[in-house]
């Protein structure tokens, strides 16, 4: 696997909103995303499209399947207005089983 394109933002907000820094190349990608929250939220939920890869996390992994090349976006909401920190990668296969690609990890507050 490849990664085909990736992005980070930090912010504030109820709505998380992470693009990737270019447009994907590969039609096919997997989107993987990841938010860090800086507290005061007791939940989250994921974008349109994607699905949560774990339970019960105010800081939530997503992904989704693609069917267009393009920049992609992930995208969370939490329950309530805090600081947060995002990550979006389209990760391209290169053909037979590989691993899990590894994201970006970061806290809140790390520029």
């Amino acid at each position: 696997s490849t990664v085909d394109a990736s992005g980070t933002i930090n912010g504030s907000g109820a709505s998380v909103s992470v693009s990737t820094s270019g447009a994907t190349t590969n039609a096919t990608d997997l989107v993987f995303g990841y938010v860090v929250q800086g507290g005061g939220a007791s939940s989250v939920t994921p974008g349109s499209g994607f699905t949560a890869l774990e339970t019960a996390q105010i800081d939530l992994p997503i992904g989704k399947s693609v069917t267009s090349a393009g920049t992609q976006t992930c995208t969370w909401t939490f329950n309530t207005s805090n600081n947060w920190d995002g990550t979006c990668s389209a990760i391209a296969a290169t053909g037979g089983a590989t691993r899990p690609p590894t994201l970006p990890l970061m806290g809140v507050g790390d520029d």
